[in-house]
């Protein structure tokens, strides 16, 4: 058999798939260029793994249903209160809102309930899903103590840099639940009935700063669900009036002055 003639240098030679073994320079080159690589795969993961939101954190206890008991409040959206301090924001199963499963039970606002469900819980708030429906929701009376029928201060005229997200996916149930990855998701969730909520950053362009969070509805307290998608997972400046109510924020504002962060 014809044999292909020798290089008379032997730094010469290039790589045949079919032959045996590496030509002297390709062996060389490889062993410069494979360790680069593995050092660039190993420093890109740390990268990629630090640019990540802390989602572990976000918890949603999905199968494990339990019982809170509290004042439903005669909020913009379904808060069951169950301190002082502290209230439980209520959504329905799937990508639906509380108010049909709570109407379906025939509770009012004022009253003190008994709900099972799915806790989903991060970064100091809560929600329930009523995963079993109306069936899950017990009257237990008209409740005697703090206020239900307003808000606990209103803290007048704010402007916030932030994003609209969907609080059930956002807070445990997906991960990641924000981003434009999750937009179609979110936007769907909220035209179902969950409660959009602006994600407000003090420090956006950093990624670091501190996150607080706020319910959104129209400026005469209006159901913003249905003209929201535009908004939805984009920056988005926004001013409006704030009210707090328990633990959770609510700002009131119009959807067509909200404008791009400068």
């Amino acid at each position: 058999m014809e044999q292909f003639p020798k290089s008379k240098n032997k730094g010469d030679g290039f790589f045949v798939g079919y032959l045996p073994g590496l030509p002297p320079s390709a062996r060389r080159a490889m062993r410069v260029v494979l360790p680069l690589l593995v050092l660039l795969a190993i420093a890109l993961g740390l990268v990629l793994g630090m640019s990540q939101r802390g989602e572990e954190a976000a918890v949603f206890e999905f199968g494990h249903e339990r019982s809170i008991t509290g004042v439903l409040l005669d909020a913009p959206e379904p808060l069951l209160r169950i301190s002082p301090e502290r209230a439980v924001l209520l959504i329905g199963y799937g990508k639906h809102g509380a108010w049909a499963t709570l109407e379906a039970a025939g509770v009012q606002p004022g009253q003190n309930l008994e709900i099972a469900g799915t806790l989903i819980y991060h970064d100091g708030h809560t929600l329930m899903e009523i995963t079993r429906g109306a069936e899950a929701v017990r009257n237990l009376g008209e409740a005697t103590g703090p206020a239900f029928d307003r808000p606990d201060a209103e803290l007048g005229t704010v402007a916030l840099n932030g994003k609209i997200v969907d609080p059930k996916c956002f807070f445990g149930v997906m991960k990641p639940g924000e981003g434009k990855p999750h937009r179609s998701c979110a936007i769907r969730c909220i035209e179902g009935g969950i409660p959009p909520v602006l994600m407000a950053e003090d420090k956006p362009a950093e990624g670091a700063g501190t996150r607080a969070y706020f319910l959104v509805r129209g400026a005469s307290g209006e159901a913003l669900n249905a003209r929201i998608a535009p908004h939805v997972a984009v920056p988005r400046h926004i001013e409006g009036v704030v009210e707090q109510w328990a633990n959770w924020y609510l700002i009131r504002s119009e959807p067509n002055a909200w404008s791009t962060p400068k």
